[in-house]
């Protein structure tokens, strides 16, 4: 980390419109603010000592400790790529951020927060899916596409704004890509984004796959914020509040999922959590957001393909017809 001033302020030159390697101390300072805000929402979402979070010293005496965060800005011959990679509770995680060029113009991944986020929300996925924190239980090509999904839709909860709507169209990485990083916005609006479960039969590349979750789960996300309302207090949890609500119930649910899990088993782990979170208070309108996009009750892998289905659980037809 550069050296602050003598006022203890990190505050760098930067012109956005030109290269970015003559100003690499403030991608630096940006990184390093972001790496610390991440830390700090994802410990109060359940994401603490603990549970395995990236901490140098355990101060509650849980987990290993000894593991903070390693992160670098402008990764040499690192191109077009920024990467997470978080071993094991007790050994330090690996954030590296490269350059990104199109054509003569380059930009510093350091200085997109959603790349960011999303890359230090792979650490998170990691040492929470499975038991006593491995880290290897993101593996299988679904469950890879799931952990991009999460990465994708923290990005999304975390740069929400509360005039965006559920038909808002979302980018994600647009500034280091020089346009949307996904081949369709985040949108509830199937006329935007029609991404659906069987999307699983054609979309393999885990980013690809991965867009089809997050979403899933942006759905889930505005089910509960249409019910409850938008707080920007987005760093403290609040169940009262539909996306602070919603990212606890997906944050809770990581640690309820099997090693390596289906997208169906990952339903099942958020419909536990809820029951866990909020009493099944909002069961029906996140059954309600899977079913939308075909994983429904009765969505499933056959061997050969994958089957949507729109159905939602009898308590819920019931519920939604009367």
């Amino acid at each position: 980390m550069p050296a602050a001033s003598a006022n203890g302020v990190f505050d760098f030159p930067l012109d956005p419109n030109q290269d970015p390697r003559l100003f690499k101390n403030a991608g630096t300072a940006n990184l390093f603010y972001m790496v610390n805000i991440m830390h700090g929402m994802s410990f109060e979402f359940g994401f603490d000592e603990a549970a395995g979070n990236f901490q140098k010293i355990n101060y509650s005496g849980a987990g290993k400790g000894n593991d903070r965060v390693t992160a670098e800005a402008q990764v040499e011959g690192l191109i077009d790529n920024a990467s997470m990679v978080a071993p094991p509770d007790g050994i330090s995680p690996s954030l590296q951020m490269g350059l990104y060029a199109n054509g003569n113009q380059i930009r510093d991944s350091s200085l997109d927060n959603e790349v960011v986020v999303h890359e230090f929300s792979h650490g998170i996925t990691e040492r929470l899916t499975g038991p006593t924190h491995r880290a290897d239980c993101l593996q299988t090509p679904e469950a890879r596409a799931l952990a991009e999904g999460w990465s994708d839709f923290i990005a999304l909860y975390m740069s929400a704004s509360g005039t965006d709507t559920r038909d808002t169209p979302r980018t994600f990485g647009e500034y280091v890509n020089f346009g949307n990083q996904r081949d369709q916005p985040y949108s509830t609006n199937p006329q935007i984004n029609s991404l659906s479960y069987e999307s699983l039969n054609t979309l393999t590349e885990e980013h690809d796959a991965g867009a089809i979750w997050a979403t899933i789960l942006w759905e889930v996300y505005w089910g509960l914020v249409d019910k409850l309302g938008f707080t920007e207090a987005r760093m403290t949890p609040n169940n009262a509040k539909g996306n602070t609500l919603a990212l606890q119930i997906i944050m809770n649910a990581l640690t309820l999922q099997a090693c390596n899990p289906t997208f169906i088993q990952a339903r099942d782990a958020i419909t536990d959590a809820e029951w866990m979170t909020s009493d099944s208070q909002y069961t029906c309108n996140i059954w309600a957001s899977f079913a939308k996009r075909g994983l429904g009750v009765g969505a499933k892998f056959d061997g050969q393909k994958y089957v949507k289905s729109n159905a939602l659980p009898l308590r819920c037809q019931m519920a939604f017809s009367t």
